[in-house]
Protein backbone atom coordinates (compact mmCIF):
# COMPACT_ATOMS: atom_id res chain seq x y z
CA UNK A 1 0.00 0.00 0.00
CA UNK A 2 1.04 3.74 -0.47
CA UNK A 3 -0.05 7.75 -0.09
CA UNK A 4 -0.14 10.55 -2.22
CA UNK A 5 -0.87 14.08 -2.13
CA UNK A 6 -4.03 15.23 -3.78
CA UNK A 7 -5.16 19.16 -4.08
CA UNK A 8 -8.82 19.22 -4.08
CA UNK A 9 -10.69 21.81 -5.43
CA UNK A 10 -14.78 22.68 -4.48
CA UNK A 11 -16.72 24.98 -6.23
CA UNK A 12 -17.72 27.93 -4.12
CA UNK A 13 -18.62 29.64 -2.16
CA UNK A 14 -18.33 27.35 0.50
CA UNK A 15 -20.09 27.22 3.37
CA UNK A 16 -19.10 23.61 5.14
CA UNK A 17 -15.87 23.00 3.43
CA UNK A 18 -15.43 19.50 5.60
CA UNK A 19 -19.07 18.32 4.51
CA UNK A 20 -17.88 19.13 0.67
CA UNK A 21 -14.76 18.13 0.52
CA UNK A 22 -16.37 14.55 1.99
CA UNK A 23 -18.68 14.41 -0.76
CA UNK A 24 -16.16 15.07 -3.24
CA UNK A 25 -13.92 12.20 -2.26
CA UNK A 26 -16.55 9.88 -1.41
CA UNK A 27 -17.14 8.15 -5.24
CA UNK A 28 -13.19 7.53 -5.10
CA UNK A 29 -13.43 4.76 -2.24
CA UNK A 30 -11.92 1.67 -3.10
CA UNK A 31 -14.49 -0.98 -3.41
CA UNK A 32 -17.29 1.72 -2.68
CA UNK A 33 -20.58 1.57 -5.62
CA UNK A 34 -18.83 3.66 -7.98
CA UNK A 35 -16.34 1.06 -8.67
CA UNK A 36 -18.52 -1.12 -10.40
CA UNK A 37 -18.87 2.13 -13.09
CA UNK A 38 -15.55 2.09 -13.56
CA UNK A 39 -12.75 0.45 -11.96
CA UNK A 40 -9.82 2.42 -12.56
CA UNK A 41 -11.24 5.36 -12.82
CA UNK A 42 -13.34 5.44 -9.14
CA UNK A 43 -10.45 3.14 -7.14
CA UNK A 44 -8.54 5.69 -5.59
CA UNK A 45 -8.62 5.65 -1.53
CA UNK A 46 -9.06 3.46 1.43
CA UNK A 47 -8.51 6.12 3.62
CA UNK A 48 -8.00 9.82 3.48
CA UNK A 49 -6.86 12.94 5.91
CA UNK A 50 -6.54 16.46 5.72
CA UNK A 51 -2.77 16.37 5.45
CA UNK A 52 -2.14 18.81 8.12
CA UNK A 53 1.16 19.75 6.38
CA UNK A 54 0.52 23.53 6.67
CA UNK A 55 4.02 24.03 8.87
CA UNK A 56 5.85 22.65 5.90
CA UNK A 57 6.45 23.07 2.28
CA UNK A 58 3.84 21.03 1.13
CA UNK A 59 0.69 23.13 2.39
CA UNK A 60 -0.13 25.91 0.63
CA UNK A 61 1.32 29.16 1.00
CA UNK A 62 -0.76 32.23 1.91
CA UNK A 63 -1.60 35.51 0.50
CA UNK A 64 0.60 37.95 2.70
CA UNK A 65 -1.64 39.99 5.01
CA UNK A 66 -4.07 37.30 5.27
CA UNK A 67 -2.28 34.53 7.66
CA UNK A 68 -4.54 34.83 10.29
CA UNK A 69 -7.90 34.46 8.96
CA UNK A 70 -10.37 32.44 10.28
CA UNK A 71 -11.37 30.41 6.93
CA UNK A 72 -8.08 29.02 6.44
CA UNK A 73 -7.78 25.35 6.66
CA UNK A 74 -4.81 24.12 9.46
CA UNK A 75 -4.86 20.43 10.53
CA UNK A 76 -2.03 19.89 12.93
CA UNK A 77 -2.81 16.38 12.95
CA UNK A 78 -5.03 13.86 11.63
CA UNK A 79 -7.76 14.30 14.62
CA UNK A 80 -7.64 18.16 15.47
CA UNK A 81 -9.01 21.01 13.18
CA UNK A 82 -7.68 23.96 13.92
CA UNK A 83 -7.42 27.54 13.05
CA UNK A 84 -4.38 28.58 14.95
CA UNK A 85 -1.77 31.07 13.48
CA UNK A 86 -0.55 32.81 12.52
CA UNK A 87 2.19 31.23 9.71
CA UNK A 88 2.79 31.42 6.12
CA UNK A 89 1.28 28.08 4.78
CA UNK A 90 -1.80 26.24 5.40
CA UNK A 91 -3.78 23.02 4.34
CA UNK A 92 -6.60 24.98 2.24
CA UNK A 93 -8.95 27.92 2.07
CA UNK A 94 -10.78 30.40 0.37
CA UNK A 95 -8.88 30.79 -3.08
CA UNK A 96 -8.95 34.28 -2.87
CA UNK A 97 -6.30 33.32 0.30
CA UNK A 98 -3.83 31.26 -1.40
CA UNK A 99 -0.87 32.57 -3.30
CA UNK A 100 0.28 30.37 -6.05
CA UNK A 101 2.80 32.87 -7.09
CA UNK A 102 4.90 32.20 -4.09
CA UNK A 103 6.33 28.77 -4.46
CA UNK A 104 6.38 29.79 -8.03
CA UNK A 105 9.23 32.50 -7.96
CA UNK A 106 10.77 30.30 -5.46
CA UNK A 107 11.33 27.29 -7.95
CA UNK A 108 12.03 29.29 -10.91
CA UNK A 109 14.69 30.94 -8.68
CA UNK A 110 16.29 27.52 -7.57
CA UNK A 111 15.89 26.00 -11.28
CA UNK A 112 18.18 29.00 -12.42
CA UNK A 113 21.41 27.39 -11.56
CA UNK A 114 19.92 23.88 -12.20
CA UNK A 115 19.57 25.42 -16.16
CA UNK A 116 22.84 27.40 -16.28
CA UNK A 117 24.97 24.09 -15.06
CA UNK A 118 22.96 21.99 -17.94
CA UNK A 119 23.91 24.79 -20.19
CA UNK A 120 27.31 24.26 -19.48
CA UNK A 121 27.89 20.58 -19.26
CA UNK A 122 25.89 20.13 -22.77
CA UNK A 123 28.28 22.55 -24.65
CA UNK A 124 31.20 20.69 -23.23
CA UNK A 125 29.69 17.33 -24.51
CA UNK A 126 28.41 15.57 -27.80
CA UNK A 127 24.65 15.44 -27.83
CA UNK A 128 23.47 12.34 -26.39
CA UNK A 129 19.98 10.15 -26.52
CA UNK A 130 16.86 10.76 -24.57
CA UNK A 131 16.53 7.53 -22.89
CA UNK A 132 12.85 7.08 -24.75
CA UNK A 133 14.58 6.90 -27.80
CA UNK A 134 17.00 4.98 -26.93
CA UNK A 135 15.31 2.34 -25.57
CA UNK A 136 12.91 2.12 -28.65
CA UNK A 137 15.72 2.03 -30.61
CA UNK A 138 17.24 -1.46 -29.00
CA UNK A 139 14.11 -3.12 -27.41
CA UNK A 140 13.84 -5.17 -30.60
CA UNK A 141 16.85 -6.05 -30.72
CA UNK A 142 16.22 -7.74 -26.72
CA UNK A 143 17.64 -4.75 -25.14
CA UNK A 144 15.67 -4.89 -21.63
CA UNK A 145 15.07 -0.90 -20.23
CA UNK A 146 17.41 -1.96 -17.31
CA UNK A 147 19.68 -2.20 -19.52
CA UNK A 148 18.96 0.67 -21.91
CA UNK A 149 19.16 2.49 -18.82
CA UNK A 150 22.87 1.70 -18.25
CA UNK A 151 23.50 2.50 -22.34
CA UNK A 152 21.63 5.88 -21.29
CA UNK A 153 24.07 6.32 -18.51
CA UNK A 154 27.15 5.42 -20.04
CA UNK A 155 26.85 8.55 -22.75
CA UNK A 156 29.45 11.04 -22.07
CA UNK A 157 26.59 14.07 -21.91
CA UNK A 158 24.43 11.95 -18.91
CA UNK A 159 27.69 10.78 -17.12
CA UNK A 160 29.27 14.09 -16.82
CA UNK A 161 26.16 15.76 -15.75
CA UNK A 162 25.52 12.77 -12.96
CA UNK A 163 29.21 13.35 -11.98
CA UNK A 164 28.20 16.89 -10.37
CA UNK A 165 26.74 15.08 -7.57
CA UNK A 166 23.53 17.78 -7.92
CA UNK A 167 19.95 16.32 -6.99
CA UNK A 168 18.36 17.45 -10.00
CA UNK A 169 14.96 15.98 -9.80
CA UNK A 170 12.32 17.38 -10.43
CA UNK A 171 13.88 19.47 -12.49
CA UNK A 172 15.26 17.03 -15.14
CA UNK A 173 12.55 14.46 -14.28
CA UNK A 174 15.48 11.39 -14.63
CA UNK A 175 16.36 12.66 -18.58
CA UNK A 176 18.32 15.90 -18.44
CA UNK A 177 18.09 15.67 -22.46
CA UNK A 178 14.51 15.56 -22.79
CA UNK A 179 13.54 18.01 -20.00
CA UNK A 180 16.06 20.02 -19.93
CA UNK A 181 17.06 20.14 -23.68
CA UNK A 182 14.63 22.53 -25.05
CA UNK A 183 14.93 26.16 -24.87
CA UNK A 184 15.49 27.92 -21.61
CA UNK A 185 12.17 29.25 -21.93
CA UNK A 186 10.12 25.72 -22.08
CA UNK A 187 12.27 24.94 -19.41
CA UNK A 188 11.53 27.72 -16.78
CA UNK A 189 7.37 27.46 -17.99
CA UNK A 190 7.60 23.74 -17.31
CA UNK A 191 9.00 24.83 -13.56
CA UNK A 192 6.43 27.66 -13.13
CA UNK A 193 3.65 25.10 -14.09
CA UNK A 194 4.45 22.05 -11.49
CA UNK A 195 5.67 24.48 -8.78
CA UNK A 196 3.42 23.70 -5.61
CA UNK A 197 1.42 21.74 -7.60
CA UNK A 198 0.27 17.91 -6.10
CA UNK A 199 0.75 14.56 -8.50
CA UNK A 200 -3.32 14.10 -8.05
CA UNK A 201 -5.95 16.42 -8.29
CA UNK A 202 -9.61 16.54 -7.71
CA UNK A 203 -11.54 19.29 -9.82
CA UNK A 204 -14.36 21.10 -8.68
CA UNK A 205 -16.47 18.57 -11.18
CA UNK A 206 -15.65 15.36 -10.18
CA UNK A 207 -12.36 14.48 -12.47
CA UNK A 208 -9.33 12.97 -11.19
CA UNK A 209 -6.19 13.65 -12.27
CA UNK A 210 -3.00 11.49 -11.70
CA UNK A 211 0.26 12.35 -13.17
CA UNK A 212 1.19 9.21 -13.48
CA UNK A 213 -1.95 8.35 -15.75
CA UNK A 214 -1.46 7.45 -19.36
CA UNK A 215 -4.74 8.60 -21.00
CA UNK A 216 -8.70 8.92 -20.16
CA UNK A 217 -9.46 12.18 -17.80
CA UNK A 218 -5.40 12.93 -17.48
CA UNK A 219 -3.87 14.32 -20.02
CA UNK A 220 -0.99 12.33 -20.93
CA UNK A 221 2.27 13.03 -19.74
CA UNK A 222 3.62 15.37 -16.41
CA UNK A 223 4.70 17.83 -18.59
CA UNK A 224 1.05 18.28 -20.26
CA UNK A 225 -0.41 17.63 -16.62
CA UNK A 226 1.11 19.97 -14.86
CA UNK A 227 0.54 22.57 -17.45
CA UNK A 228 -3.52 21.72 -17.13
CA UNK A 229 -3.50 22.00 -13.13
CA UNK A 230 -1.37 24.92 -13.28
CA UNK A 231 -4.14 26.79 -15.77
CA UNK A 232 -6.80 25.13 -13.25
CA UNK A 233 -5.74 26.81 -10.44
CA UNK A 234 -4.93 29.86 -12.17
CA UNK A 235 -8.77 29.91 -13.32
CA UNK A 236 -10.42 29.38 -9.71
CA UNK A 237 -12.55 32.11 -8.86
CA UNK A 238 -12.06 34.06 -5.24
CA UNK A 239 -14.29 32.23 -3.62
CA UNK A 240 -13.63 28.16 -4.97
CA UNK A 241 -12.16 26.09 -2.36
CA UNK A 242 -8.97 24.44 -2.03
CA UNK A 243 -7.96 21.90 0.22
CA UNK A 244 -4.69 19.48 0.13
CA UNK A 245 -5.45 15.99 1.16
CA UNK A 246 -3.34 12.74 1.57
CA UNK A 247 -4.77 9.58 0.61
CA UNK A 248 -3.38 6.03 1.54
CA UNK A 249 -4.48 3.25 -0.94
Amino acid sequence: MSGALVTVCLGGPVADWQRSLEESMAPFKMYGPMVDVDFARYSRWDRWWVDGSAGSERGFAILAGHESDERLVRCPDRATWSATGPNGRCDGGPFELIDLEFDRRRALADAEPIWAGWARVSAEHPPGVTMEDLYREHAPSGVSYPQALQMFRRQPLIAAWERRGVWTYPWDLGDPIANLGSSREEFMTRVRNAAGMTDMFLTRDGRWLDASDTGGQTPVGRVAYYEYVSSYMDALSAHDFVVRVKIHY
